[in-house]
C-alpha cells in the first residue's frame, strides 16, 4: 500500500489535480486522522488555552492516547497543541522548532477517533 501511495504522489498529474482542488477550497482531514492514535503514543506534549474543552479534559484524552503531557516546552517536546492566547509557550515552541498543532487540528483528530 505504501508503494502505491508513493507512486500516486510522485505523479505530476495527481499533484496538479491536488493543487487545483486546494485552490478551489477543498480541504482534507489533517494527517493525524490518517495515522491514527499511535501518533500520540509516547510523545511529549504541551498544550495551552483550548477554548473548546477544559484543560483537565484535554489532558485526560491525551493520556488516554498514550501521550505524555507536560506543562512546559523544551527540546524534548514533540508537539504543542496551542489554542488562542498560547502566548510565550507558542513563541518558545516556534523558537525551538517544535511542531505546533492548532486547536482545530487537535479537535479534528479527536473527533476522528470517536
Amino acid at each position: 500500500m505504501a508503494k502505491h501511495i508513493s507512486v500516486f504522489f510522485k505523479n505530476k498529474d495527481n499533484l496538479s489535480l491536488i493543487k487545483k482542488l486546494k485552490n478551489a477550497g477543498i480541504q482534507w482531514p489533517v494527517l493525524m486522522l490518517v495515522l491514527g492514535s499511535d501518533l500520540w503514543k509516547d510523545r511529549l506534549l504541551c498544550y495551552w488555552y483550548l477554548e473548546a474543552m477544559p484543560r483537565n479534559e484535554a489532558k485526560a484524552k491525551l493520556l488516554g492516547l498514550g501521550a505524555k503531557v507536560a506543562g512546559s516546552v523544551s527540546t524534548n517536546t514533540d508537539f504543542v497543541v496551542a489554542g488562542p492566547g498560547a502566548g510565550s509557550k507558542l513563541t518558545q515552541a516556534e523558537d525551538l522548532g517544535v511542531k505546533v498543532i492548532d486547536e482545530g487540528e487537535f479537535l479534528s483528530f479527536l473527533d476522528g477517533l470517536s
